[in-house]
C-alpha cells in the first residue's frame, strides 16, 4: 500500500497576516489536497474556524482529532480520504507529564500542546496505520525535549507493530536534542526522518519562511514527516509555499509518498 501523505501547519488566523490571512487562502488550502492528491494529512495551528472551512471544501475527508481543550483554540488534526480508509481508533493526548489530562501543560510550555493519532485500516485490504500528528511547544526547549519523549512512550502504547507515521510542526531543527531522541538508534521505539531514507528528495532546504519574508539564509527546517523503520519511502518533496499565485500559509507544505509494510500489528522489534 503505498500513501501519499502531507505535513501541513495552517497558520491560524491573524489580522496582521493582511493579505495572506485564512480567508484568501482557505480555497488554496482545500485546493492542495487535490493537486497533490493526498491521503492523509497532518495540519497544526488549526482553528475551529479552519476546521470548519476544510470540512466544507473537502467532502471526501473525514477530519479527526478535534475538541483537544487548548487554551489558544489550536488542534492538530488528522485529515483521511472516507473512501480509502476505515478508522480503527483514534484520540488525543498531551505533551505533558500527565498526558491523559485533557489541557495539561508541563515545564516551560506556553500553550497546552497535543498530540491526534488515528488508526486506519485500508477499505481495499491493503493494510494498516497507526498515524500520528503534532505541535510542539514554540518556546520552551525543555517541553519540546520532554514532549518528544512523551510522544515516543504514547506512540510506543499506540503502534502495536504497525506501520507508523509522525507528522509535526516540532519548532526545532533537525540538530536539536528534541528531533535527535525521536532518530536515536538506542532508542526501541525509534523513527526515521524520512528525508534521509527517501529514494528522492526535492525542493528547498527549508520549511518556514514567513510568507516569504524571510532572508534566505534565516529560512529553516521546523516541519517533519518521521516513519517507522518498516515503511519505505519512495519521495519526500518540500513543497512550494505558494498555490496558484496563493500563499498557503508561512510554512511550506510537506509531502511524502510511502510504501507500508502491511504489518498487521506484530512486534516489528521481535
Amino acid at each position: 500500500m503505498t500513501l501519499n501523505v502531507l505535513c501541513y501547519n495552517l497558520r491560524t488566523p491573524k489580522d496582521r497576516d493582511g493579505p495572506n490571512h485564512w480567508q484568501y487562502r482557505a480555497d488554496a488550502a482545500a485546493q492542495l489536497f487535490s493537486v497533490e492528491d493526498i491521503d492523509i494529512a497532518g495540519l497544526q495551528e488549526a482553528s475551529v474556524g479552519q476546521v470548519s472551512d476544510l470540512r466544507s471544501r473537502l467532502p471526501g475527508y473525514c477530519l479527526v482529532g478535534t475538541g483537544g481543550g487548548n487554551e489558544d483554540g489550536l488542534e492538530c488534526p488528522v485529515i483521511y480520504k472516507k473512501d480509502r480508509f476505515r478508522m480503527r481508533d483514534s484520540g488525543v493526548f498531551w505533551l505533558s507529564e500527565t498526558p491523559e489530562v485533557p489541557a495539561s501543560r508541563s515545564w516551560d510550555t506556553r500553550y497546552p500542546r497535543t498530540a491526534a493519532w488515528v488508526i486506519l485500516e485500508e477499505q481495499a485490504g491493503g493494510g494498516s496505520v497507526c498515524f500520528v500528528n503534532t505541535h510542539l511547544d514554540h518556546r520552551g526547549p525543555e517541553a519540546r525535549e520532554k514532549g518528544a519523549a512523551v510522544l515516543l512512550k504514547e506512540m510506543a502504547r499506540l503502534r502495536r507493530g504497525l506501520d507508523t507515521v509522525l507528522t509535526g510542526d516540532f519548532n526545532t531543527t533537525p540538530e536539536t536534542r528534541a528531533i535527535q531522541d525521536i532518530v536515536s538508534p538506542t532508542d526501541p521505539n525509534q523513527l526515521v526522518y524520512a528525508k534521509e531514507t527517501a529514494r528522492r528528495a526535492s525542493g528547498p532546504d527549508y520549511t518556514f519562511s514567513s510568507y516569504g519574508a524571510l532572508a534566505m539564509d534565516k529560512r529553516i527546517t521546523i516541519d517533519f514527516i518521521f516513519v517507522s523503520r518498516t515503511v519505505d519511502v519512495l519521495s519526500y518533496d518540500v513543497l512550494p509555499d505558494t498555490l496558484g499565485g496563493v500563499y498557503l500559509s508561512d510554512h511550506n507544505p510537506i509531502k511524502a509518498l510511502v510504501r507500508l509494510s502491511g504489518k498487521g500489528g506484530q512486534d516489528e522489534n521481535a
